[in-house]
């Protein structure tokens, strides 16, 4: 779900419309019932459904409830689609506690979709399937294909407009063109995440790294990239689950940080790749 309709005050259309493709619905029958008690328990909900969004918000045409063809026209049109990924009497194997009690909130305002992640909870165990297992072919692996790095204008109110140079889109572009070139394969990857999709500049999958890129070898910059392609690498080995090799991390720049920087990246384990003398990259780390 965007965060942007997180905010206070948003209504329910705008929660529905914030549910995106690849968002993971958790549902829940018959049990307790939800005004009962200020807390929740998985053992509270009788049976629980997985859901994974196929199609985020619409407006249907064509009748798809009895009472829509029993009078012959739509009475439902604000819709999601979505496949039935698991569902279970024994609500533990799907429902942890911050999933029961956005469940418990969600039942008491007219069914209103509730972030698991809200009070920064994430709920991880929720996106896990029976006995702990990894849900199956979530992440979404495209053919890979370079952003575009040609020359925009940056315009703002405080300052002049200026060129800029999309520099580390070109970066990304030929490496993603160099990794082919020595035959290895490459695509770009969508990761579903309780915080909105994630988008990692490549990953190569004849390395198994998965790659951030950044501009600049500035301290600021490779900092930035440690947090993000660790989380990169966290949840696509979340995903793909403990019979697959684990994914590794990798950072892209220009050229060489300072010493220190690469002695972290070493210890952190995240490789690092660097434009060589020639048109090429090489592995500095």
């Amino acid at each position: 779900m965007s965060l942007n309709v997180l905010s206070e005050g948003a209504t329910f259309g705008e929660l529905v419309k914030g549910i995106d493709v690849n968002d993971i619905i958790i549902m829940g029958t018959d049990g307790s019932s939800p005004r009962t008690s200020n807390s929740w328990s998985p053992s509270d909900v009788g049976r629980s459904y997985m859901l994974q969004v196929t199609q985020n918000y619409y407006v249907g045409q064509n009748p798809i409830w009895h009472d829509e063809f029993d009078e012959g026209s739509v009475k439902y049109p604000n819709r999601i689609d979505f496949e039935l990924i698991d569902s279970s009497e024994d609500s533990d194997s799907i429902v942890d506690q911050y999933a029961a009690q956005s469940l418990k909130l969600s039942a008491n305002i007219r069914s209103a979709p509730i972030p698991i992640n809200m009070n920064g909870k994430a709920g991880a165990s929720a996106l896990r399937g029976q006995q702990g297992a990894p849900l199956p072919g979530r992440l979404v692996f495209k053919p890979w294909a370079g952003p575009n790095s040609s020359t925009y204008m940056v315009q703002s109110k405080s300052i002049t407009p200026r060129m800029a140079q999309r520099i580390e889109f070109q970066l990304q572009s030929e490496f993603g063109e160099w990794l082919t070139g020595q035959g290895y394969a490459v695509e770009n990857v969508d990761i579903p995440s309780l915080r909105g999709g994630l988008a990692p500049d490549l990953y190569c999958r004849s390395l198994n790294i998965v790659v951030e890129a950044k501009k600049s070898p500035t301290r600021e910059n490779v900092r930035m990239a440690i947090g993000q392609v660790l989380d990169y690498q966290q949840s696509m080995n979340t995903w793909l689950g403990a019979s697959t090799p684990d994914v590794e991390p990798a950072i892209l720049l220009p050229a060489e940080p300072s010493s220190d920087l690469k002695q972290l990246l070493t210890t952190l384990g995240i490789q690092l790749y660097v434009r060589d003398s020639g048109d090429g990259f090489t592995r500095a780390c």
